[in-house]
């Protein structure tokens, strides 16, 4: 008894913080909005926007990947992943906030000139528009896939296979656009023909880490005894080394591609971010905590099988995430201006907080069991 009040007294101070740091969080978001250089919150906010909302839609993506495959080693770390999907409401809420910050956000509206045919496809209220019905439409099919499964899994009903495919497709298709509308269209006269599987590949690769990293620091407060086995996160731990060579790949073949084709318009992208300090140090950063610590750590039986390693690298991918975002983002709107201080750190805890706060509803409503 001892134990379990404890238990419940770390919990709620755990909330009390996590309410903290959406508070506080808002209020840098507000300060930041008004101050002499709006820029710098804005493009905080979109990072962390994109960052959060693609873990949570992962959540849904690897819960209709493992329904798809028939897949029963994640069974378990499935009903993780699901918790993540409660987020997802917030992020509609975010997303329609940024329209306050557009002018700030897209060169295109204000201080770079585009050809007409651009401005067909990049105005303000087609973009939002488009973007906020594909992340709605996202919403809805992955509520409805995760409440039918559920649903099939106490009652033994139908499984829910044509909604798994039918999310999957609207995955590929909405992140691609949203890969497009927020992170390419910030350099108007740079374009990739895969940056949306690059986009969605990373969102996918981020959630996976998160449900690694949930599993291990979440096993011994949130989840029942022995809920999560050692052939689990060593499963989990396969997935994540899988994933961060694949994610790579892509990120390669970017290089490769824009490298030697060698047409200015492309490879100022590069020259950027990958010469020229502090971004060159940050790419750098992002390629460290995203590939080769997995690619070195997870290798090894006993780096998966060791939770706390696990989990340790699974918390450096996703500052690797957090900065691979930002490292696409920020120089394309500050490109000789570098700050890192409060206003990031705040604007990036509040997200969090709500992040887990979503979560947190979740696990309260439905238990994992």
């Amino acid at each position: 008894m001892a134990n379990m009040n404890q238990d419940n007294f770390i919990l709620k101070n755990s909330r009390l913080i996590v309410l903290a740091f959406i508070l506080l969080g808002s209020l840098f978001t507000v300060i930041g909005a008004l101050s002499a250089n709006p820029t710098r919150m804005w493009q905080i906010y979109l990072v962390n926007f994109l960052l959060w909302t693609g873990i949570a839609q992962s959540g849904a993506v690897f819960s209709a990947a493992l329904e798809l495959t028939n897949a029963t080693w994640g069974a378990r770390m499935r009903q993780v992943a699901e918790s993540m999907v409660f987020f997802l409401p917030f992020s509609l809420i975010l997303l329609l906030l940024m329209i306050f910050g557009a002018d700030y956000i897209f060169p295109w509206l204000s201080k770079v000139n585009i050809s007409e045919t651009k401005k067909i496809y990049l105005n303000l209220p087609f973009l939002f528009g488009r973007n906020f019905i594909g992340l709605t439409a996202l919403t809805i099919l992955s509520f409805a896939f995760v409440n039918r499964r559920r649903m099939a899994d106490q009652k033994k009903n139908e499984r829910p296979r044509s909604l798994a495919v039918v999310l999957l497709l609207a995955y590929v298709v909405v992140y691609t656009i949203i890969s497009y509308d927020f992170i390419m269209s910030l350099s108007p006269h740079w374009y990739s023909t895969i940056m949306g599987m690059h986009f969605f590949t990373a969102c996918f690769y981020t959630g996976i880490a998160m449900i690694l990293f949930t599993a291990v620091f979440g096993r011994w407060r949130l989840f029942p005894e022995n809920f999560m086995q050692d052939n689990d996160f060593h499963d989990l731990g396969k997935l994540v080394f899988g994933f961060a060579i694949f994610w790579m790949s892509l990120l390669w073949s970017q290089f490769l591609i824009i490298w030697y084709g060698n047409l200015p318009e492309e490879t100022e992208f590069l020259q950027l971010r990958l010469f020229e300090e502090p971004w060159r140090t940050i790419s750098w950063l992002v390629i460290v905590f995203g590939f080769i610590t997995p690619l070195v750590i997870l290798l090894n039986k006993r780096g998966k099988l060791n939770q706390w390693v696990a989990g340790s690298v699974a918390s450096l991918i996703l500052i690797g995430s957090f900065f691979h975002l930002f490292v696409l983002i920020v120089p394309s709107l500050m490109p000789h201006h570098f700050t890192f201080g409060l206003m990031e750190v705040f604007v990036t805890l509040g997200f969090l907080g709500l992040f887990v706060l979503a979560q947190d509803i979740r696990l309260r409503k439905i238990p994992i069991r």
